[in-house]
């Protein structure tokens, strides 16, 4: 009796953690950024680099985005950053592109630089519309 007692307990838990485990998968695969920025094309002239950005808004509400990119080695920590966009707005479901410049040293691009990495905001004036 005991046996089949640990044997009931044993498959409810991994029923549960099973269940557990799909569901949140499935929600982590259906949420979505609102604003999803990439790095379209770079171009680098001497020490400085020109990054296009393309911003993309997920969402049917038109949406306004600062967009930031870095410039980043293996570690994580930034190496140069500018700010690409201070405010731009993006119609429901469509993309915008931007440029960023940035530079760095010969040295940082050959010993350093690990990936540039854009990154977006909401605009802090609450133009978002939501």
């Amino acid at each position: 009796m005991r046996h089949r007692l640990h044997v009931l307990v044993f498959a409810t838990v991994c029923a549960l953690g099973t269940v557990t485990a799909v569901a949140l998968a499935a929600a982590e695969a259906v949420r979505t950024p609102a604003v999803v920025v990439t790095v379209a094309h770079k171009t680098r002239q001497g020490d400085v680099t020109v990054l296009d950005v393309s911003v993309h808004n997920t969402t049917a509400v038109a949406r306004c985005a600062v967009v930031r990119v870095a410039a980043r080695d293996r570690g994580g920590h930034d190496l140069a950053a500018t700010t690409a966009a201070a405010s731009i707005s993006v119609p429901p479901h469509a993309r915008r592109a931007v440029a960023a410049r940035i530079t760095l040293t010969r040295r940082q691009y050959a010993e350093q630089l690990y990936a540039f990495v854009p990154s977006q905001h909401p605009c802090p004036d609450g133009r978002d519309d939501r």
